[in-house]
């Protein structure tokens, strides 16, 4: 049979696309494959990692603020951090009207250099600490607050960037937007106490669970939401943990300890497992103990 003549141009350049095809492959020369994406840590997400936060040193929006003892601060602290003076910060909320008195809170906040919009990562030693501090940056109406997973700890344990001289900031305006959802005051627990939709957790020792708590409040010690190395444990792990309590079928859980700061880490836990509605009762045990006429369970 008679072969058509332009078969053999077609099968020609066919077979030099082929050949280019091959070379580049056995070069090296492949088409660039999809790139598999880094996780990124959610915009307010709750926990900031220590590489996370090293990655960070350089971003001039966000503020380190570090919640230890003076001494331990000048001792050394992670790069670019400013000491807050917590036991200021404590008695402050623990007197009568300190959590709303706005010039108070407006100086306090103001003099960190920082905004309502800031983005901010706190550490201490103790977690309980940190999250103190956590809890009332987001009750002066702060939106972007994070704990340094595993604390100063941890940070000083992975060898990271420390300095150990003082850090001076710019002082702002700052203007508190307290945010009164996030606080149970005394009377609201007193109401509480009677309503089955809500649920009063007592952060502290059981020992001092025994010796005195708000009727009807449930045990469940702070400690009990970490991990053996001290830190939060996962979303799912600390769901599991509430819902023994329970707490899955309350419209409001309110938490306490002693003086603020327990109960603090545990409204965090909480909100960390996805609850909403959490309310600190930030004057505590301190507050219901001292009210004359303050019912006790035991």
């Amino acid at each position: 049979m008679h072969q058509h003549p332009y078969r053999y141009v077609v099968m020609s350049f066919i077979w030099m696309i082929a050949s280019a095809l091959l070379v580049g492959c056995t070069s090296g020369q492949v088409p660039d494959a999809p790139q598999a994406t880094v996780p990124t840590e959610e915009k307010n997400a709750m926990l900031i990692t220590p590489q996370s936060l090293e990655a960070r040193l350089t971003d001039k929006t966000l503020r380190i603020l570090d919640v230890r003892p003076a001494a331990e601060y000048d001792a050394g602290h992670i790069r670019g951090a400013v000491r807050i003076d917590l036991a200021a910060w404590k008695s402050l909320g623990l007197s009568d009207g300190g959590l709303q008195d706005a010039t108070a809170w407006a100086k306090n906040v103001g003099s960190l250099g920082i905004g309502l919009k800031t983005p901010v990562a706190v550490y201490g030693g103790k977690l309980n600490d940190a999250a103190r501090a956590w809890w009332i940056l987001k009750y002066v109406g702060l939106s972007d607050v994070r704990l340094l997973d595993g604390d100063w700890a941890a940070w000083k344990a992975a060898g990271r960037p420390v300095e150990t001289n003082a850090v001076n900031v710019t002082p702002t305006d700052f203007q508190p937007r307290f945010q009164g959802d996030r606080l149970a005051r005394t009377e609201d627990v007193r109401r509480y106490g009677n309503d089955p939709k809500v649920v009063i957790l007592d952060a502290r020792g059981a020992r001092e669970y025994s010796a005195g708590h708000v009727p009807g409040a449930v045990h469940l010690d702070w400690n009990d939401l970490l991990t053996d190395s001290g830190r939060f444990q996962s979303p799912q792990e600390l769901r599991a943990v509430f819902e023994k309590v329970p707490v899955e079928d309350a419209q409001t859980v309110v938490t306490y300890c002693k003086s603020g700061s327990r109960s603090s880490a545990q409204a965090f836990a909480l909100e960390l497992a996805g609850y909403k509605n959490v309310k600190n009762y930030f004057r505590s045990w301190q507050q219901w103990s001292s009210e004359v006429a303050a019912p006790v369970d035991r």
